[in-house]
């Protein structure tokens, strides 16, 4: 099988095998590379057994399910113990992404 180009547009590499991009842009793929345990499973269970988002109060529904969310994020220094999760709708929790605190703060 000849080798596909990497998915990223303008990318002139090749895509590794068994993936549809390159090693550049490739990623975390796993749970695992990305610093999620066995540990962080079972509390993200847990959490997502509630049934509203701790932010906006919206009940979970199947197109905005509810999801384990950081209070203080990973990226800030926060852990993956259970007093730093949350239940928060897909909406809620994806919004923060990739915005440190005190630029999440500003929008609300």
């Amino acid at each position: 099988m000849p080798p596909r180009a990497c998915l990223i547009p303008g990318c002139p590499r090749n895509a590794m095998r068994g993936s549809s991009r390159c090693s550049q842009h490739g990623g975390r793929n796993t749970n695992a590379d990305r610093g999620y345990d066995a540990q962080h499973e079972a509390i993200a269970k847990r959490v997502r057994q509630a049934t509203h988002c701790a932010k906006c109060g919206a009940r979970g529904t199947i197109d905005n399910p509810i999801e384990a969310g950081h209070i203080i994020p990973r990226a800030e220094g926060g852990t993956n113990t259970p007093g730093n999760y949350r239940p928060e709708c897909r909406r809620c929790n994806r919004s923060a992404g990739g915005r440190l605190g005190q630029q999440r703060r500003r929008r609300r």
